[in-house]
Protein backbone atom coordinates (compact mmCIF):
# COMPACT_ATOMS: atom_id res chain seq x y z
CA UNK A 1 0.00 0.00 0.00
CA UNK A 2 1.63 3.25 -1.16
CA UNK A 3 1.81 5.94 1.00
CA UNK A 4 -0.94 8.13 -0.64
CA UNK A 5 -3.19 5.23 0.27
CA UNK A 6 -1.98 5.06 3.83
CA UNK A 7 -2.81 8.63 4.02
CA UNK A 8 -6.26 8.13 2.99
CA UNK A 9 -6.65 4.94 5.25
CA UNK A 10 -5.73 7.35 8.46
CA UNK A 11 -7.93 10.17 7.63
CA UNK A 12 -10.63 8.01 7.48
CA UNK A 13 -10.06 7.10 10.37
CA UNK A 14 -9.75 10.05 12.37
CA UNK A 15 -12.34 11.62 10.45
CA UNK A 16 -14.60 9.08 11.99
CA UNK A 17 -13.49 9.19 15.61
CA UNK A 18 -14.51 13.36 15.31
CA UNK A 19 -17.51 13.03 13.43
CA UNK A 20 -18.91 10.01 16.31
CA UNK A 21 -18.32 12.50 19.11
CA UNK A 22 -19.55 15.65 16.70
CA UNK A 23 -22.69 13.85 16.47
CA UNK A 24 -23.18 12.38 19.87
CA UNK A 25 -23.07 15.93 20.69
CA UNK A 26 -25.34 17.46 18.73
CA UNK A 27 -28.02 14.86 18.72
CA UNK A 28 -31.26 15.79 20.17
CA UNK A 29 -35.29 15.32 20.69
CA UNK A 30 -37.14 13.47 18.35
CA UNK A 31 -36.39 10.81 15.42
CA UNK A 32 -32.51 10.83 14.48
CA UNK A 33 -30.45 9.01 12.33
CA UNK A 34 -27.23 8.73 15.33
CA UNK A 35 -24.00 8.00 13.90
CA UNK A 36 -22.34 5.04 14.78
CA UNK A 37 -19.02 4.15 12.14
CA UNK A 38 -17.81 3.17 9.02
CA UNK A 39 -17.06 -0.65 8.42
CA UNK A 40 -15.53 -0.65 5.23
CA UNK A 41 -17.60 1.23 2.90
CA UNK A 42 -20.70 0.98 5.04
CA UNK A 43 -22.27 3.99 7.05
CA UNK A 44 -23.64 2.70 10.10
CA UNK A 45 -26.77 4.57 11.72
CA UNK A 46 -28.51 3.67 15.09
CA UNK A 47 -32.44 5.20 14.86
CA UNK A 48 -33.26 6.32 18.08
CA UNK A 49 -36.11 7.85 19.41
CA UNK A 50 -36.83 10.39 22.03
CA UNK A 51 -38.42 10.47 25.34
CA UNK A 52 -42.24 11.95 25.16
CA UNK A 53 -42.14 10.97 21.02
CA UNK A 54 -43.96 8.61 18.80
CA UNK A 55 -43.70 7.17 15.26
CA UNK A 56 -46.44 6.74 13.44
CA UNK A 57 -47.48 5.51 9.88
CA UNK A 58 -45.44 8.02 7.36
CA UNK A 59 -43.27 9.64 10.08
CA UNK A 60 -39.79 9.76 8.67
CA UNK A 61 -36.00 10.83 9.15
CA UNK A 62 -33.48 12.29 5.84
CA UNK A 63 -29.98 12.34 5.57
CA UNK A 64 -28.75 14.93 3.25
CA UNK A 65 -26.39 14.81 0.46
CA UNK A 66 -24.96 11.06 1.03
CA UNK A 67 -22.23 11.41 -1.38
CA UNK A 68 -21.28 8.44 -3.32
CA UNK A 69 -24.47 5.70 -2.55
CA UNK A 70 -24.21 2.72 -4.08
CA UNK A 71 -27.71 1.83 -5.51
CA UNK A 72 -29.85 -0.53 -3.42
CA UNK A 73 -27.31 -1.13 -0.44
CA UNK A 74 -29.42 0.99 2.02
CA UNK A 75 -30.81 -1.48 4.96
CA UNK A 76 -33.76 -0.87 7.34
CA UNK A 77 -35.46 -2.18 9.98
CA UNK A 78 -38.80 -4.06 9.10
CA UNK A 79 -41.67 -1.83 7.98
CA UNK A 80 -39.18 1.29 7.02
CA UNK A 81 -38.89 2.15 3.37
CA UNK A 82 -35.87 3.88 1.97
CA UNK A 83 -36.52 6.13 -0.77
CA UNK A 84 -33.65 7.50 -2.57
CA UNK A 85 -33.48 11.17 -4.24
CA UNK A 86 -31.26 14.22 -5.10
CA UNK A 87 -33.98 16.71 -3.89
CA UNK A 88 -35.74 16.64 -0.40
CA UNK A 89 -37.95 15.89 1.51
CA UNK A 90 -37.83 18.65 4.14
CA UNK A 91 -40.79 18.53 6.60
CA UNK A 92 -43.03 21.33 5.78
CA UNK A 93 -41.98 24.35 7.64
CA UNK A 94 -38.30 23.88 8.65
CA UNK A 95 -35.50 25.62 7.07
CA UNK A 96 -31.98 23.47 7.37
CA UNK A 97 -29.59 25.30 9.69
CA UNK A 98 -26.37 23.72 7.84
CA UNK A 99 -26.99 24.99 4.51
CA UNK A 100 -29.68 24.29 1.56
CA UNK A 101 -29.84 20.33 0.33
CA UNK A 102 -27.35 19.48 -2.52
CA UNK A 103 -29.71 18.44 -5.29
CA UNK A 104 -26.91 16.83 -6.93
CA UNK A 105 -25.87 14.36 -4.58
CA UNK A 106 -28.82 11.70 -3.01
CA UNK A 107 -30.52 12.43 -0.12
CA UNK A 108 -31.75 9.08 1.99
CA UNK A 109 -35.07 9.37 3.40
CA UNK A 110 -36.49 6.31 5.72
CA UNK A 111 -40.00 5.98 6.38
CA UNK A 112 -41.76 4.23 8.69
CA UNK A 113 -44.67 2.52 7.41
CA UNK A 114 -45.69 0.00 9.58
CA UNK A 115 -49.19 0.09 11.14
CA UNK A 116 -49.01 0.06 14.77
CA UNK A 117 -47.56 3.43 16.46
CA UNK A 118 -44.23 2.78 18.01
CA UNK A 119 -44.16 4.22 21.41
CA UNK A 120 -41.08 6.30 22.44
CA UNK A 121 -39.99 6.29 26.06
CA UNK A 122 -41.83 8.54 28.90
CA UNK A 123 -38.94 9.41 30.41
CA UNK A 124 -35.16 8.77 30.59
CA UNK A 125 -32.89 8.66 27.62
CA UNK A 126 -33.62 7.87 23.83
CA UNK A 127 -34.35 4.19 23.09
CA UNK A 128 -33.41 2.37 19.94
CA UNK A 129 -35.25 1.77 17.10
CA UNK A 130 -32.40 -0.31 14.69
CA UNK A 131 -29.95 0.11 12.65
CA UNK A 132 -30.30 1.56 9.17
CA UNK A 133 -26.85 1.00 7.20
CA UNK A 134 -26.12 2.52 3.50
CA UNK A 135 -22.62 1.51 1.14
CA UNK A 136 -20.77 4.20 -0.26
CA UNK A 137 -17.88 5.34 -3.23
CA UNK A 138 -16.69 8.29 -1.45
CA UNK A 139 -13.39 7.93 0.27
CA UNK A 140 -14.04 11.08 2.73
CA UNK A 141 -16.23 11.68 5.62
CA UNK A 142 -17.73 15.34 6.65
CA UNK A 143 -20.14 16.83 9.18
CA UNK A 144 -23.69 16.52 7.51
CA UNK A 145 -27.25 16.53 8.08
CA UNK A 146 -30.81 15.46 8.34
CA UNK A 147 -34.29 16.19 9.55
CA UNK A 148 -37.08 14.21 10.76
CA UNK A 149 -40.59 14.28 11.85
CA UNK A 150 -42.52 11.97 14.62
CA UNK A 151 -45.23 12.96 17.11
CA UNK A 152 -45.64 14.38 20.42
CA UNK A 153 -47.00 11.47 22.39
CA UNK A 154 -50.78 11.71 22.60
CA UNK A 155 -50.80 14.00 19.33
CA UNK A 156 -52.68 11.02 17.37
CA UNK A 157 -54.04 13.60 14.96
CA UNK A 158 -52.25 16.58 14.98
CA UNK A 159 -49.07 17.82 12.91
CA UNK A 160 -45.72 16.33 13.14
CA UNK A 161 -43.14 17.17 15.43
CA UNK A 162 -39.99 18.32 12.82
CA UNK A 163 -36.29 18.26 13.83
CA UNK A 164 -33.02 18.58 12.65
CA UNK A 165 -29.47 18.02 13.63
CA UNK A 166 -25.95 17.38 12.15
CA UNK A 167 -24.82 13.55 11.41
CA UNK A 168 -21.74 12.15 9.60
CA UNK A 169 -22.12 11.41 6.36
CA UNK A 170 -19.49 10.49 2.78
CA UNK A 171 -18.01 12.83 0.76
CA UNK A 172 -15.89 13.16 -2.55
CA UNK A 173 -14.09 16.16 -1.56
CA UNK A 174 -10.31 15.75 -0.95
CA UNK A 175 -10.67 19.33 0.93
CA UNK A 176 -13.49 18.87 3.88
CA UNK A 177 -15.33 22.35 4.72
CA UNK A 178 -13.96 24.62 7.50
CA UNK A 179 -16.77 22.92 9.80
CA UNK A 180 -15.63 19.75 8.82
CA UNK A 181 -11.97 20.37 9.26
CA UNK A 182 -12.29 22.00 12.59
CA UNK A 183 -13.38 18.63 13.49
CA UNK A 184 -10.72 17.25 12.16
CA UNK A 185 -7.57 18.47 13.16
CA UNK A 186 -7.39 16.58 16.36
CA UNK A 187 -6.95 13.82 14.67
CA UNK A 188 -4.96 15.04 11.92
CA UNK A 189 -1.52 15.30 13.69
CA UNK A 190 -1.59 11.63 15.17
CA UNK A 191 -1.77 10.63 12.07
CA UNK A 192 0.65 12.73 9.94
CA UNK A 193 3.42 11.59 12.70
CA UNK A 194 2.57 7.74 12.39
CA UNK A 195 3.40 7.76 8.74
CA UNK A 196 6.15 10.40 8.85
CA UNK A 197 7.37 7.57 11.36
CA UNK A 198 6.71 4.71 8.51
CA UNK A 199 8.13 6.97 5.86
CA UNK A 200 11.37 7.19 7.71
CA UNK A 201 11.96 3.36 8.32
CA UNK A 202 11.12 2.46 4.58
Amino acid sequence: MGTFHKLLKGLGSACALAGMAFVASSASANLVPLFQNVTGNTFNYNITIDNQEDVHTGDYFVIYDFDGYVAGSAVAPANWTVTVADSGPIPAGLTLANGPDNPSLPNLEVMYTGAAMIFGPSAGPPVSLGAFTAQTTAPFIEAGQYASEAHFQGNLGGAGDKNQGITTVPTSGVTPEGSSLALLLPGLVPVGLALRRRIKRA
